[in-house]
């Protein structure tokens, strides 16, 4: 606006990704790989969306490289969303997962369409299983080439039908937790 303020007003969330910025290290943070051989998980400070660093996952050879949040309890009936910027310099295949990790089976996959910028990658499901389950965010590096690198910063789970602004505990007063911490700021 004119006076370089703004506002933003969204409702109250809680983001319960323990890890979420890669700040300090990537704690929290599992691998996996599908398929092939090798990929890696690195805290990385030459780039960040928030904050000073991020997560850079190198690519495995022959496969698919990726990594898994914490998990979180989705009731039945609940919708869950989850969300995470990614940077990827070339048309590296990248995909943002819903993982029912009760059932051993992917609930929704979004891929990253835009390469030389932070792109926010939202995923959302609603849990009709008839039974609470268990979910993970998760991220995969598809280059399967053994090279190329993405990188993973601002994740979120938040259990609700669509995605609120990204939150942390570093953030303006308020908590991971969505909890105003009274610090003004």
């Amino acid at each position: 606006g004119k006076f370089y303020k703004a506002v933003q007003i969204a409702p109250p969330t809680t983001n319960y990704v323990t890890n979420p910025s890669f700040e300090v290290n990537t704690t929290g943070w599992t691998t996996v790989v599908s398929g092939g051989t090798g990929g890696s998980l690195a805290r990385d400070t030459n780039r960040a969306y928030v904050g000073a660093a991020a997560a850079k996952l190198t690519a495995s050879s022959g496969g698919s490289f990726g990594i898994c949040s914490n998990s979180v309890s989705v009731p039945s009936g609940s919708s869950v969303t989850v969300q995470c910027r990614v940077w990827r310099e070339t048309n590296t295949s990248v995909t943002v997962q819903v993982r029912d990790i009760s059932n051993s089976v992917t609930r929704t996959a979004i891929a990253a369409t835009q390469t030389g910028v932070w792109e926010r990658i939202v995923a959302s499901w609603t849990n009709s299983t008839g039974a609470a389950v268990t979910v993970q965010l998760r991220v995969f590096n598809g280059a399967g080439d053994g090279a190329a690198n993405i990188w993973v910063d601002a994740c979120q789970i938040e259990l609700s039908a669509y995605a609120t602004p990204y939150c942390d505990g570093s953030l303006g007063g308020y908590s991971a937790a969505g909890v105003q911490d009274g610090s003004g700021h």
